[in-house]
């Protein structure tokens, strides 16, 4: 009697005797799975405020089966704290999507990662389906079987979920957390790194040179702008101001001083803008030079800025200057 192992193996020789086994192995993606033939491919789009929900979806259909594997990636950084209440969307979303009985669930684990499975029945198309999904960095990746409630489970679903490995590269959650945490905007040799659990580039950005950023919960807003060399005859700082001046009811320097960052000597400034009755304090970064002109600020309201300015001077930190 062959082990279970085997068996598997042999389910996956016979299903290649058949029919032209096709792995999908996309370079930027953690998973690899071999589906019994090259699939059908699409992308689904969700909305959210920070940007969409892109989800790649890769499909294979015959004899009554269906199999499936989505990669969800988030315009936010997946942080821990998240990860519950990502799981238990998808769950959602499985069972009430169309109005299935929730069978079974339990835990599996893929290398050092804990994902989640989910067996599922659909009454009315008598059907039933089992899905895996596993959060790998700031992505979801769904992994899913269906076919006829009356038949047991297919040589073809067997080999389909013997097939799944991670790519190399990916097998460290930590270490794949924190390089997909932090991401980077800018041009020119000028550049933010900032941490995308925390801030995330507003989607409906479409100017050149300029980049804005949102707090996750949009109590502060920060803003990059790059600007050829010579752009503002004075001090970058002192435009701002004036800038600032224009539009608001009053303008108040409440610090400013030359501080090196990244071995870069750069203008730091602070001050607080009234405009409509509602005061707002601005800090920021200010670099001219033969490269190039740049500007980072952050700003808030006033009664919040105290609960927001270490997420705004960690920002401030990241600017990065590598066209002096």
């Amino acid at each position: 009697m062959c082990p279970p192992r085997a068996v598997r193996w042999l389910a996956v020789l016979a299903l290649g005797a058949l029919t032209q086994a096709h792995e999908v192995a996309p370079s930027d993606w953690a998973l690899r799975v071999t589906f019994p033939a090259e699939p059908k491919t699409d992308t689904v789009r969700t909305p959210l405020p920070p940007g969409d929900i892109v989800s790649d979806r890769y499909i294979f259909e015959a004899a009554g089966e269906t199999l499936l594997l989505v990669r969800s990636t988030y315009p936010l950084a997946v942080g821990v704290a998240r990860r519950q209440e990502i799981y238990d969307q998808a769950k959602t979303d499985a069972v009430r999507g169309r109005s299935g009985e929730l069978l079974a669930e339990a835990r599996f684990r893929l290398g050092e990662y804990e994902g989640r499975e989910l067996r599922i029945r659909f009454a009315r198309a008598q059907r039933v389906r089992q899905m895996r999904f596993v959060l790998i960095g700031s992505a979801l990746y769904a992994l899913v079987h269906e076919q006829p409630a009356d038949r047991k489970e297919s040589a073809t679903a067997a080999a389909f979920w013997s097939s799944v490995a991670l790519q190399p590269g990916f097998e460290d959650p930590r270490a794949v957390e924190e390089r997909e945490r932090w991401r980077e905007v800018g041009q020119d040799g000028f550049r933010v790194r900032f941490d995308a659990t925390r801030w995330y580039r507003d989607p409906s950005d479409n100017e050149e040179g300029i980049f804005n950023l949102l707090r996750a919960d949009q109590r502060a807003e920060a803003q990059l702008i790059v600007e050829p060399p010579g752009t503002h005859g004075g001090p970058l700082e002192e435009a701002a101001l004036a800038t600032a001046r224009e539009g608001a009811e009053s303008v108040r320097v409440k610090g400013r001083k030359t501080r090196l960052r990244h071995g870069v000597s750069l203008t730091e400034l602070q001050f607080e803008a009234r405009v409509d009755g509602t005061t707002y304090v601005n800090h920021g970064c200010y670099y001219s030079g033969a490269g190039g002109q740049v500007q980072l600020r952050a700003w808030a309201k006033d009664r919040v800025y105290k609960d927001v300015a270490g997420d705004i001077e960690e920002l401030l930190e990241g600017l990065i200057i590598t066209k002096p």
